[in-house]
């Protein structure tokens, strides 16, 4: 049996503040999760990245962040 972490790159502001952060910031914080998930020991590391509103395709793009073992 396998383990994978995942997540999705959602970049929207913060629901209380309204601030959003940086994109750079968001993806050292993605990079830093696929590390961790590294370090726990899980298999692979998925990030998914989605569109949405009205005049985006319905349609989803998956990648991962590997490393040689």
């Amino acid at each position: 049996m396998k383990f994978l972490a995942i997540t999705l790159i959602v970049h929207r502001p913060d629901p209380v503040t309204g601030v959003q952060k940086p994109t750079h910031e968001r993806f050292r914080e993605v990079l830093d999760n696929a590390v961790l998930a590294e370090k726990l020991g899980f298999d692979g590391f998925g990030v998914g990245s989605g569109t949405s509103g009205p005049s985006s395709p319905p349609r989803r793009r998956w990648s991962s962040v590997t490393s040689p073992r």
